[in-house]
């Protein structure tokens, strides 16, 4: 996967985090996560989706709408727990 995050001094994505999900449609915070990856371009947001069963998935597919240039959504067909969907980010 390709993403062309950059900072615009050095031209290079300057810190990456990872956001393990699991049933988290309704505490999701998405407008946080949108208003957050807005201001600040040279971080990109690493969803991993870790086999949810609400729409988590379809959340995070729309937070990566909107901003598709700093967040990223990795979907887990099952749940392996937080420490494995932090190693698949």
């Amino acid at each position: 996967m390709s993403i062309n995050t950059t900072n615009s001094e050095t031209n290079e994505l300057l810190y990456g985090i990872i956001v393990p999900c699991y049933n988290e449609e309704k505490r999701l915070p998405y407008a946080d996560f949108l208003r957050f990856s807005q201001a600040h371009p040279e971080v990109l947001l690493c969803f991993v989706n870790d086999g949810s069963k609400d729409n988590t998935l379809a959340v995070l597919n729309g937070l990566q709408l909107e901003s598709p240039s700093n967040i990223c959504v990795f979907p887990m067909p099952q749940n392996g727990g937080k420490a494995e969907a932090v190693r698949q980010g």
